[in-house]
């Protein structure tokens, strides 16, 4: 009776203790690190209130980064920003990387050093030449932008651009016709796919290169974290249908 009792009493303490632990994983809030470079601060408060708390966000301070661009390139500055970047990720650990324009080459080189390879937004991303981005033209830039981010990320990319004419020409058509991801394919509910990338998905909103800054525009941004953060659960338990 003894022998029993005390297994029943050990499975109650296994029993507990799974619990708790489940309990404190539901507990713990993905976060959301955002990485500007040259940009106008998007409203994160806003964008975050759409989370209904299902996610917080960090906001990196590059203050600094968008001078030394325009000054003396966009490597320099990466090269200056790098620890900073590099102590950030590793103490917060991000569930999401956003990233806005030009930061789409913050990423790529997050990306290749391996210092950040996971689930990622980009909004209106703009490529800019660098080390691991060489080339003239935009073709270039985007093809090698784009390789990168295929070859390092191994989480869900969403990507967020404006409807005006100029959004789509120089971003979603160069990234059809980039051709790494093949071609894009529109979807019944505006949900642009990429043929060869299966967790990639772009979608388009009202405005213009500015769109992500317009407080209309928060929900928007929230939905696409939210997405990508869908994404990367349904991968991680092996629901890989999109």
């Amino acid at each position: 009776m003894r022998a029993i009792l005390a297994t029943r009493f050990f499975i109650f303490l296994a029993f507990s203790a799974m619990s708790a632990i489940a309990k404190k994983k539901m507990e713990i809030v993905p976060k959301v690190f955002s990485i500007g470079a040259a940009n106008l601060s998007l409203n994160w408060t806003a964008v975050e209130l759409f989370s209904e708390g299902a996610w917080s966000v960090k906001h990196a301070d590059l203050t600094g980064f968008g001078m030394t661009m325009h000054q003396q390139g966009f490597q320099t500055a990466l090269d200056q920003f790098d620890d900073k970047l590099r102590r950030a990720i590793q103490l917060l650990k991000p569930s999401v990387v956003v990233v806005a324009s030009k930061g789409l080459n913050i990423l790529t080189h997050l990306a290749d050093a391996g210092i950040y390879k996971g689930p990622s937004v980009l909004l209106s991303p703009i490529p800019n030449i660098c080390n691991l981005v060489p080339g003239e033209t935009w073709e270039e830039q985007w093809s090698a932008s784009m390789s990168i981010l295929v070859d390092a990320i191994d989480g869900p990319i969403g990507i967020g651009v404006g409807d005006s004419l100029n959004e789509q020409t120089l971003i979603k058509d160069m990234m059809d016709e980039a051709g790494v991801c093949g071609s894009l394919e529109e979807e019944a509910d505006g949900r642009v796919s990429f043929r060869r990338c299966a967790n990639w998905f772009l979608r388009s909103f009202p405005g213009d290169h500015g769109w992500k800054n317009q407080r209309i525009n928060a929900s928007n941004v929230a939905s696409l974290i939210k997405e990508v953060l869908t994404m990367a659960d349904r991968t991680e338990i092996g629901l890989n249908e999109v």
